[in-house]
């Protein structure tokens, strides 16, 4: 049996994609590709110093789609890990890839999720709410933004004297601490 092969798909500055790949027990029995949506310098340059494939994407939602499909069946992709993914993934990526899917928010879903809810702005809206938790939800990619099967969710308590920044920070340590070690286990169990 071939090892796992995983996408990771990224947006951002690609913090999580880089914890996945440095963790050691994924390391270890998983190769990686990075495909990004947006030019990111810093992550090609990891992925090139560790002799990782990274492959920027472009064009709109559609056409990010239908390069993903055809990557991840070029590359026999057997997991795909959307690591801060702000592109909608298409009905048939989802069912070429049903229960092989996964998505991290920063939130306690079901609050604070679906379209329009990613990153500050959900940390925005936990702090207006007034919410005394917050956290993350890893869950498996469906048709519907952040409805997907729950697969693991991590709490931390917010104190009224944090701002939208110090949330911001705490969510991101659970991601830290968590989501590697998740994405292991729904990987290789």
């Amino acid at each position: 049996m071939n090892s796992p092969k995983i996408a990771i798909l990224i947006s951002g500055t690609g913090s999580n994609a880089r914890r996945m790949i440095n963790f050691e027990p994924l390391r270890t029995c998983c190769s990686f590709i990075v495909l990004s949506s947006k030019n990111n310098e810093s992550i090609q340059s990891f992925c090139n110093d560790r002799k990782l494939e990274y492959l920027e994407l472009s064009g709109d939602t559609d056409e990010l789609n239908i390069q993903i499909e055809r990557i991840c069946q070029e590359k026999h992709v057997t997991h795909i890990i959307l690591a801060g993914f702000l592109k909608k993934i298409s009905p048939n990526i989802i069912k070429n890839y049903r229960e092989r899917i996964l998505n991290i928010h920063p939130s306690l879903l079901p609050k604070y999720g679906g379209k329009g809810m990613y990153g500050r702005h959900v940390h925005q809206a936990v702090f207006n709410a007034g919410e005394t938790k917050t956290g993350i939800t890893i869950h498996e990619v469906s048709e519907i933004y952040d409805q997907g099967k729950i697969i693991a969710q991590y709490e931390v308590t917010i104190s009224k004297s944090d701002d939208v920044d110090q949330i911001e920070q705490k969510v991101r340590q659970l991601e830290e601490l968590y989501f590697p070690e998740v994405v292991k286990n729904f990987v290789i169990g």
